[in-house]
């Protein structure tokens, strides 16, 4: 008997374990359930492509796995496949069929078993039913459709054999260190599910060591909330220095508010650009929390995001969620003013999902929302929220995305926030002017952006103007890594060098201690002459590392980029123009 699991990623880069965990326990099982392979596809790929590569495998068995991201493409292969192949097995599996009424658009397309909940168990169960040629009850089938006790630890085979590890270099892996949350969210699926499930340290140090070697890039934990235990945390930190030179990166998802004195200190010995952190904040009004059953201290996790962001060496994502219940307009915009405050390197603007079997979702009479019916069911109107607003932060979004979270902007961005009383605002008012140019509802390149914001600063009222061009200069350089600026953003009075070379001497490195060929470094080096006369604002210091002043030189390195914001940093020579010979 074949079985074929077909996988259908969200991206290339991304390769869902799930598949993999289904086929190590199926191989576990010593052949009692047959030959299980996995097809490996996404969701870009052409259709039939993937029908074509199921059809010509010819399985006795194909075992869909079904996520928000791919429901539609896999319910569409189901119908294909049961008209097709009327003979050949379908079972589905997964999120999308695990909760509430998803399953029963699949049973009508063909399939002829679903497995709720963790497949780890039910899976072998099934095939070796049908390896034996039993007709599985009807008590059975419907115990399959429930969602299961959380399984132990020894029951999760490591997904991590030879085959999966070929596919893994250059890509994103997912790992666990456990499973489950202690949470009850109501908008969140593992808030149906109860318990929690701790993998040995051991298995996870081992799968850490597989990924890397096999030349993963990302390497993303998957436990809804990491840090819930200190000693685990702090264990697994401490473990990934050892990579530091790996060319990896380590992700994981976290209770800002649960996060220690020690698991601070931790975090801070990393080297920069190891670690990324995740934190779901969603919302900074305790009404909104209260409605939706999470628990945070919202002072303490703002405090430790600003403080994990400023140390510099861990990149940051947080994140918001739009249409919360109850929660207006203005009351989010509140919450992003508040989150914006602690800059993270990345913030996130969410919009509610009604997924199936959530508490949210049974209750969305309730709160008065209007969402969509279809993956990923994303609201678009409730009782707090008009679907103009909506739209509204739809555009608040697409603008925060390319000039906060793109990382072009970073120095202007941070001066134009201290005068300005609400970031939100300033997002909204860029998002007006891309309106006006024709540019929020189409792609555009880096140059417009740029002439975007030139264009904006141009239409400011505020106090020194002049040095917000100035650093619209630099963060051009340091988003090019280019020490040549364009003719419309060039300045006639303040001088700007590209001819640095001999600078090497003020900044400290010559060739001798970079091992660097000299006809390598032409252009490497840029320098910035006669600094604006200016009050510098504290969020340029803090861009800068010191306060600019005359006659300092800023000098950008554009070989040396910092790996947490994606770019070369700007260092602040405190010198005589003289003393570096020009």
């Amino acid at each position: 008997m074949r079985t074929l699991i077909v996988s259908l990623n969200a991206r290339y880069e991304h390769e869902n374990p799930a598949p993999w965990y289904l086929k190590a326990s199926c191989d576990a099982r010593g052949g009692s359930c047959g030959e299980v392979s996995v097809l490996s596809a996404t969701i870009n790929d052409e259709p039939n492509r993937v029908f074509a590569a199921v059809a010509q495998a010819m399985p006795d068995i194909a075992a869909l796995s079904c996520y928000i991201w791919n429901r539609d493409l896999q319910l569409r292969l189901c119908a294909d496949l049961h008209a097709a192949f009327p003979g050949m097995v379908l079972v589905v599996g997964g999120p999308e069929v695990s909760y509430g009424n998803g399953a029963d658009d699949y049973l009508t397309a063909g399939a002829g078993y679903v497995l709720a909940g963790e497949g780890e168990a039910r899976f072998p169960e099934l095939l070796a039913v049908l390896a034996r040629k039993e007709t599985p009850s009807g008590v059975r089938i419907a115990e399959w459709q429930a969602i299961p006790s959380p399984l132990p630890a020894e029951s999760l085979r490591s997904p991590c054999c030879a085959e999966y590890l070929a596919r893994m270099k250059g890509r994103i892996a997912y790992i666990e260190s456990s499973r489950g949350c202690p949470y009850r969210c109501a908008y969140c699926l593992s808030s149906e599910s109860g318990g929690m499930t701790w993998i040995p340290l051991e298995r996870v140090f081992q799968e850490i060591e597989q990924l890397v070697s096999a030349g993963t890039k990302v390497i993303k934990f998957v436990d809804r909330t990491f840090n819930l235990s200190e000693a685990r945390t702090l264990a697994i930190w401490s473990h990934l220095a050892r990579y530091r030179d790996a060319g990896v990166v380590f992700h994981f998802e976290i209770a800002p508010d649960r996060l220690t004195a020690p698991m601070m200190t931790e975090l801070a010995s990393l080297p920069p650009g190891l670690v990324q952190i995740e934190a779901g904040i969603q919302s900074t009004h305790a009404g909104t929390l209260s409605r939706i059953d999470r628990s945070m201290d919202v002072r303490k996790a703002l405090d430790s995001l600003e403080k994990v962001t400023a140390r510099g060496n861990v990149h940051v994502h947080a994140d918001l969620i739009a249409g919360l219940p109850g929660e207006s307009l203005s009351e989010f915009a509140k919450s992003f003013d508040a989150l914006a405050v602690v800059r993270p390197h990345h913030l996130q603007l969410g919009f509610l999902k009604l997924l199936r079997g959530t508490r949210l979702w049974r209750e969305s009479d309730e709160w008065g929302y209007v969402y969509r019916q279809y993956a990923p069911y994303e609201v678009i109107a409730s009782r707090a929220m008009t679907a103009l607003d909506m739209l509204r932060l739809k555009e608040i979004e697409e603008t925060v995305e390319r000039f906060r979270n793109s990382g072009r902007f970073l120095l202007l961005l941070q001066w134009l926030s201290v005068p300005c009383p609400s970031e939100f605002t300033l997002y909204g008012q860029l998002a007006d002017l891309q309106k006006e140019m024709g540019l929020l509802d189409r792609a555009v390149s880096s140059d417009t952006l740029f002439r975007c914001m030139k264009a904006f600063l141009g239409k400011l009222t505020v106090p020194d103007a002049m040095y917000g061009l100035f650093l619209l200069r630099l963060d051009w350089i340091c988003a090019h890594r280019n020490p040549f600026l364009p003719d419309w953003l060039s300045d006639g009075e303040n001088r700007i060098s590209a001819e640095t070379n001999h600078l090497r001497a003020a900044y400290g490195e010559g060739d001798e201690k970079r091992g660097t060929d000299a006809r390598t470094l032409k252009n490497r080096y840029h320098a910035v002459f006669g600094v604006p006369e200016a009050s510098i604002r504290e969020g340029v210091r803090y861009a800068v590392g010191s306060s600019i002043g005359m006659p300092s030189i800023l000098l950008i390195d554009t070989k040396d980029i910092n790996p947490v914001t994606g770019r070369p940093d700007v260092v602040a020579i405190p010198i005589p123009e003289a003393a570096a010979g020009v």
